[in-house]
């Protein structure tokens, strides 16, 4: 058994590394495959944002002929002096039932991370804030909502061997839209926000109206939920991306931005479920894959929440009530939907987490993050 470090630009070993998944998840029921041509666009370092601020390390394990397991060390540049910042990342971490071959990727990482003088590796988490966060630790039995991470049971148990410890956690809510409720308390108190402090809500009627938005989602999204001192903000490039992976699936009117006078400062992210649909297509939206994701969209009966926030220093103006009050009411309004999933609730964020599981949200879903300290 070999480990092999490989450029992006060797097609062969890309295509190694996009493949593997197929041949470890071929008899799970519940993974879902990702778009094929978006994990290649990682390989792209003319057009992806990441390589503006950042190096990435592609690892294969081979075993007789054959990839047993993968892995991405991403490690990233300050702005203002293009030193590395002390944070590693690690990503799209797959390997087969061994732990020694998850041992030998994993020295290969911590090595590479050596090299550049990181003093910690963190995730997974990948190349951007858009790419799935997290590895699974509970509800193996559940199908990952569309872009969220799915992983066996094993994953977390051999970081944990290998040395690392969870850090964070997050939870994945599941609603039964018909049996949702918001109090009447909640509801009357977005009025009044709306009435006496100068909040409102815009919605979007076309994709067109969308597009427009751009700017205003990257901002919302960097100042509500990027804050931490080792992430790296989504750029311009980033941005644009973003919204043209919503804009084919998205129903503009699901996706809300608060504004206190015409200053964005609050957002809500939803769109339909498109999971199963990936499923049968396996990934491959052409030639003819994309007319059954648009038909998933239109018929599926799940509603993704992908992005809750509000811009820190207008959360003790009761936003979060009329960030509720959106969610309630984008579940009821439309009734293609009978299910919806709330992900990726930080459980450091305690209060808001207790009040949704006082809504009814089951949180059947949990996703862990892990570091390393290195010497």
């Amino acid at each position: 058994m070999e480990i092999i470090q490989f450029e992006p630009e060797s097609k062969k070993h890309r295509n190694q590394f996009i493949d593997l998944p197929y041949s470890l998840y071929r008899n799970d029921p519940n993974w879902v495959p990702p778009i094929r041509g978006e994990v290649r666009n990682l390989f792209n370092r003319k057009k992806h944002g990441f390589y503006e601020h950042g190096e990435a390390q592609f690892l294969l394990a081979i075993r007789d002929g054959k990839p047993v397991g993968r892995m991405v060390t991403l490690a990233q540049r300050n702005q203002s002096d293009n030193r590395f910042k002390e944070t590693g990342n690690f990503y799209l971490f797959e390997v087969i039932h061994d732990f020694e071959i998850a041992q030998k990727l994993l020295n290969r990482c911590v090595s590479w991370a050596n090299e550049r003088k990181l003093a910690k590796l963190y995730g997974p988490k990948g190349m951007t804030p858009l790419d799935g966060l997290g590895m699974l630790t509970k509800g193996f039995d559940k199908r990952p909502a569309f872009g969220m991470p799915y992983n066996p049971p094993y994953y977390p148990d051999y970081l944990l061997k290998f040395g690392f410890k969870k850090v964070v956690e997050t939870g994945s809510g599941l609603i039964k839209n018909d049996s949702f409720q918001l109090s009447t308390k909640v509801l009357k108190a977005a009025e009044i926000i709306q009435e006496k402090r100068g909040f409102r809500v815009l919605s979007f009627k076309s994709r067109k109206d969308l597009r427009k938005a751009t700017l205003s989602l990257g901002y919302l999204y960097n100042e509500s939920l990027n804050s931490s001192d080792d992430s790296v903000a989504l750029t311009t490039r980033d941005i644009n991306t973003m919204v043209k992976g919503l804009l084919w699936i998205a129903q503009p009117e699901l996706i809300k931005i608060i504004v206190k006078n015409e200053e964005p400062i609050g957002f809500l992210l939803t769109y339909p479920d498109i999971s199963e649909g990936l499923q049968a297509i396996r990934g491959r939206i052409f030639p003819f894959g994309w007319v059954r994701l648009l038909r998933e969209k239109h018929h599926t009966e799940w509603l993704n929440i992908n992005g809750i926030g509000i811009v820190e220093k207008y959360r003790g103006l009761a936003g979060t009530a009329l960030l509720f009050s959106e969610l309630y009411r984008s579940i009821k309004s439309n009734q293609q939907f009978k299910y919806s999933e709330v992900i990726q609730i930080g459980f450091e964020n305690e209060r808001i987490r207790q009040e949704l599981s006082g809504m009814g949200i089951d949180f059947y879903k949990t996703h862990a993050i892990f570091e390393l300290k290195l010497d």
